[in-house]
C-alpha cells in the first residue's frame, strides 16, 4: 500500500504541467534545469513544526524531508501520545489551472469532488489526499491522513500562498 501511495503521489507530480501545449518543451527543459522552481518557495514555508502545532499541540519527534524537483514538496514524521502520524504538502505554483487538476486526478477514480475548498478540490480517499486548484496554484496536502484536518490546514496553506 506505501509503494502504491508513492507512485499515485508521482502520477499526481508528474501530471501537473503548463496550460499551453506549445510550452511543453520550454517546461521540460526547465524542469531539468531546475528553472522552473526558481519562483516558487519552499513548501516547508507554508507547513513547519509551527504549523502542524496548531492542530496537533501535542505532537513531537518531528522528521523533515523537503525538495524542491519537480514541485517543491515538504513531509513531516511525527508523534501525538506516541502514535506515529504525518503531514505533507506540495506546491504547484504558477500551475494551477482546472486542466492542470484535471490531469492530475486522471489517474484515481475513487475521488470526491468537493466545492468548498478553492476553485476546485478533489479528496482521494485511499490515499488520504487533498488536490486544490486555487488561482495559478495547485496544492496536493495530506494531514495525518484525517479529511477534515487536511481541508482546514489546504484552506489556511492557500490563505498564505
Amino acid at each position: 500500500m506505501k509503494y502504491l501511495t508513492i507512485v499515485c503521489f508521482a502520477l499526481i507530480l508528474l501530471s501537473c504541467g503548463k496550460e499551453k501545449k506549445n510550452d511543453t518543451k520550454e517546461l521540460i527543459k526547465n524542469k531539468v534545469s531546475g528553472k522552473a522552481n526558481n519562483n516558487n518557495n519552499s513548501a516547508c514555508e507554508y507547513l513547519s513544526e509551527a504549523f502542524i502545532k496548531t492542530m496537533f499541540p501535542e505532537a513531537t519527534n518531528f522528521e523533515l524531508k523537503s525538495h524542491e524537483k519537480p514541485y517543491p514538496t515538504c513531509s513531516y514524521k511525527f508523534d501525538v501520545g506516541g502514535k506515529p502520524c504525518q503531514a505533507r504538502l506540495t506546491i504547484a505554483k504558477g500551475f494551477g489551472s482546472e486542466k492542470n487538476l484535471e490531469a492530475s486526478m486522471k489517474h484515481f477514480s475513487n475521488k470526491e469532488l468537493l466545492s468548498d475548498v478553492g476553485q476546485k478540490a478533489y479528496y482521494i480517499p485511499n490515499i488520504s489526499q487533498l488536490s486544490v486548484w486555487e488561482g495559478k496554484n495547485i496544492i496536493h496536502v495530506n494531514i495525518n491522513g484525517n479529511k477534515e484536518t487536511t481541508i482546514k490546514a489546504a484552506k489556511e496553506i492557500l490563505n498564505s500562498l
